[in-house]
């Protein structure tokens, strides 16, 4: 189920106009209902499988007093994660054997969401237990909280406090061009650039060719940005529709790829998720192991890694993912220094270090089928397989998914705009922020998307399946 396809953006504007026109005390009401709409167009599945959940979480807190009842809404909440990963799992892919097991792995969809609410739902157990926020005494609120379109399907991650404060919903909280702006820059980043991206990526992966090493790790790298620009596309999307209904989400993504180590890239990747592993598991284990040090900070890192790798599924190539990550961290904490003060030579250096481990890493996150995953590997390290024979049939033509004049323009236009797009992310960011109407930014925007996304409808979000 496509994002853009269920919202429909051509509906967004009544469904705007009806929102602005309804007085405050009633605009709580008719998000609820949009967002259970929204829901149930999905699948009424998804609406009924996220709703039992949201009504154990809320009845749960009231007796938070009971430690038990607390354990019991997280465990419970973790084996809805873990249940909706193994849906997703392929039996080659696993690390146990789960064959006596039977589900029906052909109704993928009712695990829409689930990661992302289970998380939310666990720190807000955690929060009502520890008594740094109060139960929930509105249902009302609550299940806004809990169905709220925009960060239902992919996030980002919002604690309870954050999002309950601002359901007063006064005009002056409402910003509607940078929403806008925010809403038209998700748009062009999934479909100009990550589904224009998406064409290279699967020509190089889904098949078991004997691409060259070079050729593969190039597909990494393509992927890496895909990823990003797929991912980061549907958080400005969902920020951008919630600054324009007054509401505002938290960042998720702060131009990671100007980072200069990887310990800085994971503090502005998917920042939400971060914070939540921070908050309830890096800290929690530093702390306890403080004594150690440095140490202790080594333990922290690796839980922290070892856990979203399981967050994101249960395969064997998650696990060598959040193991690649591991290493890079502890890497970093007994040899770096001076992590982020980098500037002229150094930062360009810094920027393919980062690029480079995170694009290696990503071999395992995109090649869930280990079969496919060994042919890879053997490609990119063996010194006979990794240099292709002939740069245009060899590694060239896959890449850009054939030899035709058609598909080498798209391939390089797309590559161009994404390197520009990249350069120039801080000023765009920063442009899409401001509270008028930014006449040649939203232009080019859309006269780009005509361009290259008139005849695409929009290929479904990857990190809609975790």
């Amino acid at each position: 189920m496509n994002f853009f396809t269920t919202i429909n953006l051509l509906v967004l504007p009544f469904f705007l106009l009806i929102f602005y026109s309804l007085k405050n005390q009633y605009r709580k009401l008719y998000l609820l209902f949009a967002s259970a709409l929204f829901i149930y167009f999905i699948s009424p599945l998804v609406l009924v499988w996220s709703v039992f959940f949201l009504l154990i979480t809320f009845y749960l807190a009231q007796y938070s007093e009971k430690k038990g009842v607390t354990i019991f809404g997280i465990s419970l909440l973790i084996f809805n994660v873990f249940f909706a990963n193994y849906l997703l799992a392929k039996d080659d892919a696993l690390l146990f054997d789960f064959h006596q097991i039977l589900f029906n792995t052909d109704q993928l969809i009712l695990t829409v969401g689930v990661s992302f609410y289970s998380i939310q739902y666990i720190a807000y157990l955690i929060d009502v237990r520890k008594k740094r926020l109060k139960a929930e005494s509105n249902f009302i609120s609550f299940s806004l909280y809990g169905l709220y379109f925009p960060k239902f399907v992919m996030g980002p991650i919002t604690r309870y406090q954050e999002f309950s404060s601002q359901l007063d919903f006064t005009k002056q909280s409402i910003s509607f061009w940078p929403g806008f702006h925010l809403l038209l820059l998700g748009v062009f980043k999934k479909i100009v650039l990550a589904d224009g991206l998406a064409g290279s990526v699967h020509s190089v992966f889904d098949y078991p060719d004997m691409n060259s090493g070079l050729t593969v790790f190039t597909g990494a790298v393509l992927f890496t940005f895909q990823l990003y620009f797929d991912f980061s596309g549907y958080t400005d999307v969902a920020l951008g529709i919630s600054k324009m209904l007054g509401i505002n989400l938290p960042q998720n993504f702060n131009t990671p790829f100007s980072s200069a180590s990887i310990t800085e890239f994971w503090r502005r990747w998917h920042i939400s998720l971060m914070k939540f592993f921070s908050d309830y598991i890096y800290f929690s284990l530093t702390y306890r192991f403080r004594k150690l040090k440095k140490h202790a900070v080594a333990i922290g890192v690796f839980f922290t890694l070892l856990i979203s790798g399981f967050w994101h599924g249960l395969g064997i190539t998650f696990l060598l993912w959040s193991l690649c990550h591991i290493l890079y961290l502890l890497f970093e904490v007994y040899f770096f220094k001076n992590l982020t003060e980098v500037n002229g030579i150094k930062k360009v250096i810094r920027f393919m270090y980062v690029l480079f481990l995170v694009s290696f890493s990503n071999l395992f996150f995109r090649i869930p089928d280990t079969e496919i995953l060994k042919i890879k590997c053997s490609q990119v390290f063996s010194l006979s397989k990794f240099w292709p024979k002939q740069l245009d049939t060899d590694f060239y033509a896959p890449l850009a998914q054939g030899w035709h004049q058609q598909e080498q323009f798209n391939f390089i236009s797309v590559l161009i705009i994404g390197v520009l797009y990249l350069l120039f992310e801080n000023k765009l960011i920063k442009t899409a922020e401001k509270n008028d109407f930014q006449f040649n930014f939203s232009f080019a925007l859309i006269i780009i998307l005509l361009l290259f996304g008139a005849f695409n409808s929009g290929q479904q979000f990857i990190y809609m399946q975790f």
